[in-house]
């Protein structure tokens, strides 16, 4: 029983050593790998940082894009406003000359009309005047008749003859009196009836032109109503804008507060795991006095498992030597694919020789960076190779540990190389994409701009069209017009000769009755004779005087038929020096637009090339960047997880051993507790 207990005895001091010694093996490891856990921990927060900074950069330019489209809507909502506006003017404008031509129309329609009242009023005249004439021819030769019956000493049936006579050319004289008055009332009658025409013309021209003011006033009102909507319109999306603007504040301030308070987390995190670090050094320090002592022991057993490892080394060796043929297999395809993709960007970039000028440029940096990184490396692996040879009969594992560690670090940077290509293709084929999507909504544009004006040009043809139909309406009146002029004047000219025939007859006819009443009155005669030669006088003045009228009043027609054509010539030639003015005006608008917009349209190239080199700039910087970086990261990341593999792996032993402690206590207790009862 005694040999048994010291025998037990024994068992549970070798496994309290073996705890002991695996304790501060995991004690020792980990104050090993305590600076590059902090290095890792430190890179990581850098490569978290860039990150953020990479990420608020995209967003911003997102952001700066959203901004540049909605400005592009906003400009182009305002310029098809602005001329939506400019065709609403022009229309009035076509509208106000048509309803001039309209007005000018009608003024020549009611001029027509009031010569022709003129004409018809001056054939009552002259059928009055000739009737008064005769009537005043039939006085005289009646007095004549009397006073030659005074004379001659007529009988009481010639005289009573010639007083009926009288008295019929009295009464027709009442009844011309009559009907002169009836003639003046129904002249006077139809002044008023004219007046009051023209007055409710007049008034109703003044409400047409009332309400064509209002219509226009209207029309105004609706510009105006317009114009302050899209002044609205423009208040909204400042106000948007500004709410935007305050809203990416918010959230970018939200995001920098998340950010800090991460920050502050992880300061805390990364503390509390110092101090717990802190805590671990100093065990360690402790169990480094009981591990000096154990280091003899652990020498030997060293070389046992330096010997099994040496086997298993060797072997993981022959794997690694087949997994880098592998990988260099994978690389040697994925340099086949670039160069596949390469030609292929190089038959899309044939178009555009600047271009492809800056990519071979960056193509060949690229490959020079790349042997001068394949150079560095194979200078690094051979420092690390002779580094490892050096050191290769103390540090067997860890060496080969960081060998592992590499190989991981670099299959991680060739995913991440991947990837970054992969991105930088994407980013490539949305770029032409976004191009190709602007250069249609230029070409969508281009033939919008094309249609409006094609447009345009159909509305103001028609326009002119019109304006050439009533201009043309309007000059065939006035050939009219010059045509019933003359014609009446012909009329006139002919009424005039048949009027002096008349007048010619009449005073043959009346020469013959003279001669006829001279054989029977001699004495009367010679009386009479000299009244006579006044009344031809009289006659011949008053004939001179109304062909003197006659040509005055022509001489008046013609200048004022003169007059009337220069007006109209004169108003003619002003409409069209002012459409020539207007067409001379819209095409030096229409070509300093063109040269405005030609200009801008090379200033956003310039300023989309410069800002195009600027992104390529930047990509690359940071692509050179973010591959340092990831490859700085990869390479603490591979050593995190080595060293959490080996944590992990000394942590699962220590619970083994635990439990197998734990049993063996609990199988101690209850043998004891057996014996106990046994005994």
């Amino acid at each position: 029983e005694e040999e048994e207990k010291e025998r037990k005895e024994r068992e549970i001091q070798q496994r309290k050593e073996e705890d002991e010694r695996l304790k501060k093996e995991k004690e020792l490891m980990m104050k090993m790998t305590e600076e590059q856990r902090k290095q890792f921990e430190e890179e990581k927060k850098k490569i978290e940082q860039e990150k953020s900074r990479l990420e608020e950069e995209r967003r911003t330019l997102k952001e700066e894009e959203r901004k540049k489209k909605e400005e592009e809507e906003r400009k182009r909502r305002e310029e098809e406003e602005r001329r939506r506006i400019e065709e609403e003017e022009k229309n009035l404008k076509a509208l106000e000359e048509i309803q001039k031509l309209e007005e000018e129309r009608k003024r020549i329609e009611e001029e027509k009309k009031r010569m022709e009242e003129e004409r018809i009023r001056k054939e009552e005249e002259e059928r009055l005047k000739k009737e008064e004439e005769e009537r005043i021819k039939r006085e005289e030769e009646i007095q004549k008749k009397l006073e030659q019956a005074e004379h001659q000493r007529l009988t009481d049936e010639e005289r009573k003859k010639l007083l009926e006579e009288k008295q019929k050319i009295e009464e027709e004289r009442r009844i011309l009196e009559e009907e002169k008055k009836k003639r003046e009332e129904e002249e006077l009658r139809k002044q008023q009836l004219e007046e009051e025409e023209r007055i409710r013309k007049e008034e109703q021209l003044r409400k047409e032109e009332e309400e064509r003011q209002r219509k226009m006033e209207e029309e105004q009102q609706k510009l105006e109503e317009e114009r302050q909507k899209i002044e609205q319109f423009r208040r909204e999306m400042d106000e948007k804008r500004r709410i935007m603007e305050e809203e990416r504040k918010k959230r970018e301030e939200e995001e920098r507060r998340k950010r800090e308070e991460e920050q502050i987390i992880a300061r805390q995190e990364w503390e509390r795991k110092e101090k717990q670090e802190q805590e671990r050094r100093k065990i360690a320090e402790i169990e480094q006095q009981r591990l000096d002592e154990e280091k003899k022991r652990i020498q030997e057993e060293k070389k046992k498992l330096e010997e099994d490892k040496r086997k298993k080394l060797e072997e993981e060796r022959l794997k690694g030597i087949e997994a880098e043929m592998k990988r260099i297999e994978e690389l040697e395809r994925r340099k086949e694919q670039e160069k596949q993709n390469q030609q292929l960007a190089d038959q899309l970039k044939k178009q555009i020789d600047e271009e492809k000028k800056k990519i071979e440029d960056e193509k060949i940096q690229f490959e020079k960076e790349k042997k001068e990184r394949e150079e560095e490396e194979k200078k690094q692996k051979k420092l690390e190779e002779e580094e490892r040879k050096r050191r290769e009969e103390e540090e067997r594992i860890k060496s080969e540990i960081e060998k592992q560690q590499m190989d991981a670090a670099k299959r991680m940077l060739e995913d991440e190389k991947r990837k970054m290509e992969e991105e930088r293709i994407r980013l490539e084929e949305e770029k032409k994409l976004k191009q190709k999507q602007e250069q249609e909504k230029q070409e969508q544009d281009e033939r919008n701009k094309k249609e409006e004006e094609e447009k345009r040009r159909l509305e103001q043809e028609q326009l002119m069209k019109q304006a050439q139909q009533h201009k043309d309406y309007i000059e065939q009146e006035r050939k009219k017009l010059e045509e019933e002029r003359r014609r009446l004047e012909e009329e006139e000219e002919k009424k005039r000769q048949l009027d002096e025939k008349k007048r010619k007859e009449d005073e043959d006819k009346y020469n013959e009755q003279q001669e006829q009443l001279r054989l029977h009155t001699l004495n009367a005669l010679k009386n009479i004779e000299d009244e006579k030669k006044k009344i031809e006088e009289e006659k011949q003045r008053l004939a001179q005087q109304k062909i003197k009228e006659e040509e005055e009043r022509q001489q008046r027609e013609e200048e004022e038929r003169e007059r009337i054509r220069k007006e109209e010539e004169e108003r003619l030639r002003k409409e069209q020096e002012q459409k020539q003015e207007q067409e001379r005006r819209k095409q030096q608008l229409e070509q300093e637009r063109l040269k405005r917009e030609e200009e801008e349209r090379k200033k956003r190239e310039e300023e989309e090339e410069l800002k195009k080199k600027q992104q390529q700039e930047e990509q690359l910087k940071r692509d050179e960047q973010l591959r340092k970086f990831q490859q700085e990261m990869d390479k603490l990341e591979q050593e995190r997880l080595q060293f959490q593999l080996e944590k992990d792996r000394a942590e699962q032993e220590w619970k083994k051993n635990w439990e197998l402690e734990k049993q063996r206590r609990e199988e101690e207790e209850r043998k004891q507790q057996l014996e106990q009862e046994r005994l």
